[in-house]
C-alpha cells in the first residue's frame, strides 16, 4: 500500500496514529485532509493544540486553495480550553477539552449541517483531552467516534506515544480498526502499520525532502553583491544603466499580475517573503564599506524596546528608504507606541494592498523591510 492509498481513510473505519512528538503525525493529517478535499470529501477538523487560524495557515503552506463552504469545518477545542477569546468564524464550532460532551455536540452539529455520509473526521490530538479527563477519553471514543464511523463516516486521530498510562494506549488501539505508528529508524521516518482494514501489517518509509534555503547567501556571487552595494552607496547605479532605457512598468506589472493567479495567498506570501529577504541584512553588513558599517553601529540603539530609540532608528530608516527613494512617507506614532510595542504609519506609498487578516490596506514593501531589518539589527546587537 502506498502513502497516498493509506491516506484514503475507508468509510466505517477508525485509524489511530501513534508516535512521539515531531514524528510527522500532524503532517500526515494535513496531507490526508488535502487529499480527501481533492476528492470532494467533507472534513471535520478537531483542533486541540492550536486554533483554526493556525491550522488553516499550516494547510495553506501544504497547498490548500480556496475551499467551498461546508467542505472544511473546524471544531476549536483549543482556545476555550486555554481561556483565549477569539473572533467567531463561520466555519468553526467551539468546544472545550475539559468537557468531552461539548466536542460531541460540535461534531454532531457539523454532521447534521453537512447532511451526507462519507465525512472524514480528523482529530489532531487525543493527547490534550486525555490530559484533562484521563481514561474517560476511552468512553468518548467508544460512544462518539465509534458512532460517527458506524454511520458511514471515517475517523483519523492522533495520540502522543508516552502520554498517559500504557494500558490506556493499549485500550485505545483496541478500539480503533486501524493503528499506524510513526517512528524513527536510522535517520528515517517510518509508518509502521500495526493493523489496517485494507492491508496487512507492513512498514512504509516517509520520504524526507531536503529543502535548501531560498536565500542562501553563500550561493550568491559575493563579489557581485559587494560591487552592487558599494555602487548603491556611492549613487553610481544609475550611471551603470545610462545607455539602457529602464522602465519600471514591466516588473511591476508582473508582480501585480500574480494576484490574479491567486488573489488570497499571493499577498500574504509576498508579505512574509519580503520579511525574510530583509532579515538577510545582517548577512549583507560585512559587504558594506567600513564607514557605512561604523555609521550603522553608531545609529543602532542599545535595544529596540524604548519608543525614543525606535523613533530615532525609524527616522534614519525613513530618510534612507522612504524620502530618499520616494517610496512614501513614514511617521512614528508617539501617542499609541509604548515599550516593546511600536506603531508606524506609512502613506503615499504605491506598494499598498489588502490582507484578509489585517482589514486595511497595507504597504507590502516598507513595513516588511522594517520588520526584517529590525530582526537583522537585533541579531547583530546580540552578537
Amino acid at each position: 500500500m502506498s502513502l497516498t492509498q493509506l491516506q484514503e481513510i475507508p468509510a466505517k473505519s477508525m485509524i489511530l496514529l501513534v508516535g512521539p512528538p515531531g514524528s510527522g503525525k500532524t503532517t500526515f493529517c494535513q496531507q490526508t485532509i488535502l487529499q480527501n478535499l481533492a476528492i470532494d470529501r467533507p472534513i471535520i477538523y478537531v483542533v486541540t493544540e492550536y486554533g483554526p487560524s493556525e491550522a488553516e495557515n499550516a494547510l495553506k503552506e501544504q497547498g490548500l486553495a480556496e475551499v467551498e463552504p461546508s467542505r472544511l469545518n473546524y471544531v476549536d477545542a483549543y482556545n476555550e480550553t486555554v481561556g483565549v477569546e477569539v473572533s467567531d468564524r463561520v466555519d468553526t464550532v467551539y468546544a472545550d477539552c475539559n468537557a468531552l460532551s461539548s466536542i460531541d455536540i460540535a461534531i454532531t452539529k457539523w454532521t447534521e449541517q453537512i447532511g451526507r455520509k462519507g465525512v472524514l473526521l480528523v482529530f489532531d490530538s487525543l493527547s490534550s483531552p486525555y490530559i484533562f479527563v484521563g481514561s474517560e477519553i476511552l468512553k468518548f471514543m467508544r460512544q462518539t467516534l465509534s458512532r460517527f464511523s458506524a454511520k458511514g463516516n471515517a475517523v483519523l486521530a492522533c495520540m502522543d506515544k508516552g502520554c498517559g498510562k500504557p494500558e490506556d494506549l493499549v485500550a485505545m488501539m483496541t478500539l480503533f480498526s486501524g493503528v499506524i505508528e510513526t517512528e524513527f529508524e536510522e535517520g528515517k521516518k517510518l509508518l509502521n502499520i500495526v493493523k489496517h482494514p485494507r492491508t496487512n501489517p507492513t512498514k512504509i518509509e516517509i520520504p524526507i525532502a531536503k529543502v535548501n534555503p531560498i536565500f542562501d547567501m553563500k550561493a550568491w556571487d559575493q563579489e557581485m553583491m559587494k560591487y552592487f552595494i558599494e555602487a548603491q552607496q556611492k549613487g553610481d547605479l544609475s550611471k551603470e544603466f545610462e545607455e539602457y532605457e529602464v522602465n519600471g512598468f514591466w516588473p511591476n506589472l508582473g508582480k501585480w499580475s500574480t494576484i490574479l493567479w491567486d488573489p488570497k495567498r499571493i499577498r500574504e506570501m509576498s508579505y512574509k517573503l519580503l520579511i525574510e529577504m530583509s532579515s538577510l541584512w545582517r548577512e549583507w553588513i560585512p559587504m558594506f564599506p567600513w564607514y557605512s558599517r561604523l555609521f550603522m553601529k553608531l545609529m543602532m540603539p542599545k535595544s529596540f524596546s524604548k519608543p525614543k530609540d525606535m523613533k530615532k532608528l525609524l527616522k534614519f530608516m525613513g530618510k534612507q528608504f522612504m524620502t530618499g527613494r520616494r517610496y512614501g512617507i513614514m511617521e512614528y506614532l508617539d501617542d499609541v507606541s509604548k515599550t516593546d510595542e511600536h506603531y508606524i504609519r506609512i502613506y503615499e506609498n504605491a506598494e499598498c494592498w489588502g490582507l484578509d487578516n489585517v482589514g486595511v490596506a497595507t504597504a507590502s514593501l516598507i513595513p516588511t523591510a522594517i520588520a526584517g531589518l529590525c530582526r537583522a539589527f537585533e541579531k547583530e546587537k546580540r552578537n
